[in-house]
């Protein structure tokens, strides 16, 4: 049963192609530039990269794939796992090319001139318009190459779908997973290939045009950089929650059910007091260490955290999976008071209120002097790069900073 079904896919597949075997004007190129260039033996050699085939050939797996969908191939299978964006980055990208390539391989073709690369600059002035495909695509690249990979090997006819798509002439030898990871380099590209012909372009006023449209490329990858550098610590802080099984400062049922409010552990959520982007904070040190609640308190062991801008005190539940509960009211780093005692392996932290009073002290035992002095090290970091976060991004909120001191 599972060979006919195969040899019926493949046979579709087969046909699906055929009748999509349609150029596309737009994208074809010459085979050669003195096809375009008149006296072109007299003229300097331009090259130029055809960026469309590769999203075009994925474009049509997509559909492929979605055509099988619809007489019952592969249905558990969810093709924007597999081929994320595809459609809209291919619809993106040929407006792309529309505006720009297109428009500048027309203007040698009309008048047998050599290519002039300032005429790129129409796409490149509304990068604005597809970055947003781009983000969207690269943020989801790894949970599309894990799934590629689980359904190759749990699903046989999903299998037998991409060796089809592999043995296709256009993937040039190449595997799905690493064709479908081909606009993770895009940008760079585009940025490689305008840097080598200014390099040989000449007159001030097009290498000027040229290094105006790097400029716009460049500050779109520091854009999919920073959007990429966020998931990765809001997926970060998101195992971290997963190891938090409760928050026992309070009695959290008692709560919810006097208030009518359900009780939600913000960690993963963009941090307080930064205005605009939203910026999301990241563990700089997590240790083991005692702890007692007050000068006699009982000495118990704890798991602190701390992060951009708290420092949070939770009891270990069970080691094994390293589970946690949150035993204490988390601080803010800017309410945080510590100092350190003479033997430099004991220290104390202090909470401070919005009076300025302290509202709790914590005695801290760490095993080494060294980690006490990682501890007063990381948590001086932590507190500049809230406050650098803060200013960057224009708050107007008045945050008192609390001072370390080293004590006696």
């Amino acid at each position: 049963m599972l060979e006919l079904s195969k040899d019926e896919m493949l046979e579709l597949l087969t046909r699906l192609k055929n009748e999509a075997q349609k150029e596309i004007p737009m994208l074809e190129l010459e085979q050669h530039w003195t096809n375009i260039v008149h006296d072109g033996d007299k003229r300097s050699k331009q090259t130029r990269e055809q960026q469309e085939a590769h999203l075009k050939q994925m474009n049509e797996f997509h559909e492929y794939f979605l055509k099988l969908q619809e007489v019952g191939y592969m249905r558990d299978v969810d093709s924007r796992r597999v081929f994320l964006n595809y459609p809209e980055l291919y619809s993106q990208n040929s407006k792309f090319w529309k505006k720009s390539i297109l428009q500048m391989l027309e203007n040698s073709r009309d008048y047998g001139i050599p290519l002039d690369p300032t005429i790129m600059k129409n796409g490149f002035e509304r990068i604005d318009e597809w970055l947003p495909c781009y983000k969207t695509f690269i943020c989801g690249y790894a949970d599309c190459h894990n799934y590629v990979q689980k359904c190759q090997k749990d699903h046989a006819l999903f299998f037998e779908f991409v060796k089809w798509a592999e043995s296709q002439d256009t993937m040039r030898r190449q595997s799905l997973l690493d064709a479908l990871a081909n606009p993770m380099q895009r940008l760079t590209r585009y940025r490689l290939l305008l840097e080598a012909i200014r390099k040989n372009t000449v007159g001030d006023a097009k290498r000027d045009i040229i290094q105006e449209m790097i400029t716009r490329i460049e500050k779109a990858a520091r854009d999919v950089d920073e959007t990429l550098n966020k998931n990765d610590l809001r997926d970060k802080l998101i195992e971290v929650l997963k190891a938090i099984e409760s928050y026992e400062a309070i009695d959290c049922k008692e709560f919810e059910r006097i208030f009518s409010t359900k009780f939600y552990i913000p960690l993963a959520d963009p941090m307080p007091y930064c205005v605009g982007e939203p910026q999301f904070r990241r563990v700089y040190l997590r240790d083991d260490l005692k702890m007692k609640d007050g000068k006699y308190g009982k000495k118990i062991d704890v798991h602190c955290i701390l992060f951009t801008d708290l420092f949070l005190i939770c009891k270990i539940s069970n080691k094994r999976y390293g589970r946690l509960r949150i035993l204490k009211s988390p601080i803010h780093i800017t309410k945080l008071r510590i100092q350190r005692f003479p033997n430099h392996s004991n220290f104390v932290v202090t909470p401070i209120n919005d009076f300025g009073m302290p509202s709790a002290l914590y005695y801290f035992s760490a095993t080494s002097t060294e980690n006490t002095r990682k501890w007063f090290d990381m948590i001086d970091t932590a507190l500049k790069d809230f406050y650098d976060l803060k200013h960057n991004t224009s708050s107007t909120l008045d945050i008192p900073m609390v001072t370390q001191t080293n004590g006696r």
